[in-house]
């Protein structure tokens, strides 16, 4: 191993503050440090000679009282394990009027250092040349003058690049924290974030090792009146605005940052003493964000993570709220689906994880620690959790990493309609949710109602958003068609003097599948206009009872359709949608229905009693009542203006309550109320 790598690894982490021990041991190492290089022997050639794809630059900047020590720098540069293409060392002609130079440093334009003379542009200058000429294969690595650089340095760099080709790349930066924002070099050097997933609110150091990709700048880092009227003594804050306006996130090289060794003699006049310590940063920072407000929007957006156990979850439930909040917030989002490319809600950040949909020990087991591990990596703001399983992982991750917000929407009781032993540890799942986190949501009062009275949750620890529903509905895809409706019913083969009763979800027993086909099988018997849709997944092989039944006839008057990826369309052959359910979170088919102008009748549950009026949208029978199931849709089988009532109240009832926009707009507002951000 390189006698520097070794010296770097010795080092404790900068985050780490070790009283006394720390300080000596850091001390020592940079000692350490600045006597190897000293004796290393550069190579015949430090430059690189072979074919690359890119084209490696590094550059950086020295003023006088530096002058003497700089060669040290550009030496570590010539002994890296990847070489460069360029090493480039740019001068102000302004302060060396006479151009004298120490011999130490002329000495290494033997082994390929470029130096130019250039007019002076303060820490600008290292790269504003480079920048202005950059072509598409070049990268640009800015370095310090007073850092003697690890040998791995260039290359941990490159390798990241690789990973995020379009992100600007640092070996050090501080991230922004929830706390002192008008002073970015007092937010915290957490030693993981923005290591795996690339993000705005970093302020980088460009001088500890920074990689310029191609088209990384905003076009005013180039306007060298805008950088010397607004941050000529700060080229950090510089970087992270000129990224941040051009939509360029930044990633980190590393975990564990090792604090530089610097040049023993270099410290004397730190640019930091006035910058961080006297509070010189506000003020340039003042200006910036009035010169660059969108960019200041992206720096301070707080980070929020969603867990689903599946990926469907997102992609049916929360793919527009996603598209609202990501506005707003930068968005992580966690499931078990290893292909990113079948998650189609907009998000910024994707991780997957060993997450199962149904019980299994071992594999939960290792899901928490997973996600315990990303949680305290990224360091989310808030953590919102939607589905049972990944709500208690999810719970009792979060917890355990010290987030500070956690949140979960219930949707339905798995355990509601169980018994015994099975109900009592469903049901204490739940519990262990409502316990955990500090944030709870409900998708319908009806369901907050039957928690609480079943001791889930309290009254002052829950809340519905609006009048309910986890997403709401796209009234733009939700939207009455007669044309629609004739195509399909032409695809179908139904006449247009047949009532079709639609039944969209799971055909399990849950869902009341053998209430609903008996109740037809006599409707049907009575009556040749009846007809039956079965829209979605059969879980429980309801389709072999079919045949039992002697007036269900396919083809006739009778359908099963299967899942369909447009229920929009296919439900726009329905004259009435039915919902005989035992168990329901919200019931969001019956909003989806009436969105359509469709009637609906639906059991009693407390599910779906918010998605619903009586006699106003639908009509309601009680849970289990085959006989009430079926006098509702004889009467609404024989009473067209009944029919044309129900589904126009009920349109204009999800236009006023449920329109997917304005859920997403309750969802904005929560967000913005619990992490206080001022709008």
């Amino acid at each position: 191993m390189h006698k520097r790598v070794l010296t770097e690894k010795l080092k404790f982490p900068e985050e780490l503050r070790i009283p006394v021990l720390g300080g000596w041991s850091y001390r020592f190492l940079c000692w350490l440090d600045n006597r190897l290089i000293v004796k290393e022997k550069i190579p015949r050639q430090p430059l690189n000679t072979q074919e690359r794809d890119e084209y490696i630059i590094c550059s950086l900047t020295s003023y006088p009282a530096r002058i003497n020590q700089v060669h040290l720098a550009i030496k570590s540069l010539l002994l890296q394990t990847y070489k460069p293409d360029r090493v480039v060392l740019y001068l102000a002609e302004e302060q060396f009027p006479l151009k004298n130079l120490p011999e130490s440093l002329v000495a290494l334009k033997e082994y390929g250092l470029e130096i130019v003379w250039m007019k002076d542009m303060y820490g600008h200058k290292k790269y504003f040349f480079p920048v202005l000429n950059q072509k598409e294969n070049e990268l640009i690595i800015t370095f310090d003058d007073d850092i003697i650089y690890s040998p791995l340095a260039i290359e941990r760099l490159i390798k990241t690049h690789h990973r995020f080709p379009h992100a600007l790349v640092c070996e050090r930066a501080q991230v922004f924290d929830g706390s002192d924002a008008l002073n970015p070099g007092k937010w915290k050097v957490y030693s993981s974030l923005g290591v795996d997933s690339p993000i705005y609110g970093m302020n980088p150091s460009p001088g500890g090792g920074c990689l310029i990709p191609y088209g990384a700048f905003y076009q005013d880092a180039l306007d060298e009146s805008k950088f010397r009227s607004l941050a000529y003594k700060n080229d950090d804050l510089w970087y992270m605005f000129m990224t941040a306006q051009n939509e360029c996130p930044i990633v980190k090289t590393r975990r564990g940052t090792k604090a530089f060794s610097t040049i023993c003699g270099s410290q004397g006049d730190q640019m930091a003493i006035e910058n961080v310590v006297n509070n010189g940063n506000e003020p340039i920072l003042l200006q910036l964000i009035n010169a660059y407000p969108e960019a200041w929007t992206r720096l301070m957006k707080r980070r929020i993570c969603f867990v689903t156990a599946v990926a469907i979850s997102a992609n049916a439930f929360l793919r527009n709220h996603f598209d609202g909040l990501r506005e707003s917030f930068d968005l992580t989002y966690i499931s078990g689906e290893k292909d990113r490319r079948k998650i189609i809600a907009p998000i910024d950040h994707y991780h997957s994880i060993d997450i199962s949909r149904g019980i299994s020990l071992l594999h939960d087991i290792k899901a928490m620690f997973q996600l315990i591990r990303i949680f305290r990596r990224e360091r989310f703001d808030a953590v919102h959790s939607v589905t049972p399983k990944a709500g208690l992982l999810t719970a009792c991750a979060s917890f355990i990493a010290g987030i500070p917000v956690r949140i979960h929407i219930f949707t339905g009781q798995v355990w509601a309609n169980k018994k015994g032993l099975t109900r009592a540890i469903l049901k204490m799942m739940d519990n262990i949710i409502a316990r955990l986190d500090n944030y709870i949501l409900v998708d319908g009062e009806g369901q907050r109602r039957f928690l609480i009275e079943n001791g889930v949750l309290k009254e002052d620890k829950s809340q519905v958003l609006g009048k309910g529903s986890i997403c709401g509905v796209d009234l733009d895809r939700f939207s009455p068609s007669d044309s629609i409706r004739v195509d399909v019913r032409k695809e179908l083969s139904i006449n247009e003097d047949q009532v079709v009763f639609a039944f969209m979800g799971r055909l399990n027993k849950d869902k009341g599948m053998m209430d609903l086909l008996p109740a037809f099988d006599r409707l049907a018997g009575e009556d040749r206009r009846a007809y039956l849709l079965l829209i979605g997944d059969d879980e429980e092989n309801i389709a072999s009872s079919f045949s039992d039944y002697s007036h269900i006839i396919p083809q006739t008057n009778f359908c099963y359709y299967g899942q369909t990826g447009s229920p929009e369309r296919i439900l726009q052959t329905a004259d009435v949608f039915v919902l005989p359910t035992y168990r329901e979170g919200f019931g969001s088919s019956v909003i989806e229905a009436s969105a359509l102008g469709l009637p609906v009748i639906c059991s009693d549950v407390y599910g779906v009693m918010d998605a619903m009026v009586d006699d106003v949208t639908g009509l309601r029978f009680h849970v289990g009542d085959v006989d009430a199931l079926y006098r509702c849709m004889t009467r609404l089988l024989n009473d067209a203006t009944l029919r044309r009532h129900l589904g126009t109240a009920g349109r204009m009832r999800v236009e006023h309550d449920f329109d997917g926009k304005y859920v997403t707009d309750l969802w904005l507002d929560f967000y913005n109320r619990i992490l206080n951000i001022q709008n």
